[in-house]
């Protein structure tokens, strides 16, 4: 009789674990995305079998690199109810400068080329948070106006010239071929950001304030919340 009553319970307690992991994952938002995406991904399998292959694979996930990491600033700042139009033109700017300063310069730092790059990106952003914060324009104006600048900036800076990643130092090169466990070191680094920048959003006061001013700017502002 003991056994009896102790298999209900424990079948109870074991279909109402998988019941509440199962709800939670029918609750996430983004639920739909992944189903069309697993639905495109066997579309495009069942015409070319190939596209699952290894080397095709990694080329399709460093192309998403770049716009994951992009994603990921642009994520807080819709999450704050802002909108960011010139990120494009930041990241071209960014890349070019960077480019320009490591072409010729075979001993070139990695570190150093990283903290232009970072440099240029957060001077172009400061700029568009001074004009948001400060002059009180609204967002979509003021980044759709340093959209025209940044890009008409680049455009002018470079002349119509492309810079090759040939002409760039090989150790540049490497960092962006290294393979960690298979996968490459740039998949791994927007991973990792992807999970900081979860982690900050969800556990941090930076992360909650976004929340805040994103879900309410006026009660927000009545908590103390400033823009």
């Amino acid at each position: 009789m003991i056994t009896s009553s102790e298999t209900p319970t424990r079948s109870r307690q074991s279909g109402g674990a998988w019941g509440g992991f199962a709800d939670r994952i029918l609750r996430v938002r983004e639920l739909g995305l992944v189903v069309v995406l697993l639905l495109i991904c066997t579309i495009v399998t069942a015409r070319a079998p190939r596209f699952l292959d290894g080397p095709n694979l990694e080329q399709v996930a460093l192309s998403a690199t770049l716009v994951c990491i992009v994603a990921l600033g642009q994520a807080l700042v819709i999450i704050a109810r802002q909108i960011d139009l010139s990120v494009g033109a930041i990241v071209a700017m960014s890349a070019f400068v960077t480019a320009s300063w490591l072409e010729g310069r075979p001993d070139g730092g990695i570190l150093t080329a990283f903290l232009i790059g970072c440099g240029v990106g957060a001077a172009l952003g400061t700029g568009n948070a001074l004009l948001v914060a400060v002059a009180r324009i609204p967002a979509v104006v003021a980044t759709l106006g340093t959209l025209a600048i940044y890009r008409g900036a680049a455009i002018v800076i470079a002349r119509g010239r492309q810079i090759s990643a040939t002409v760039l130092p090989e150790s540049y090169q490497e960092v962006a071929q290294l393979h960690i466990a298979g996968v490459p070191l740039l998949v791994w680094l927007a991973l990792l950001l992807t999970l900081f920048f979860s982690w900050m959003a969800r556990y941090t006061r930076l992360g909650r304030n976004l929340y805040a001013l994103g879900s309410s700017p006026q009660s927000a502002r009545v908590a103390g919340i400033s823009e």
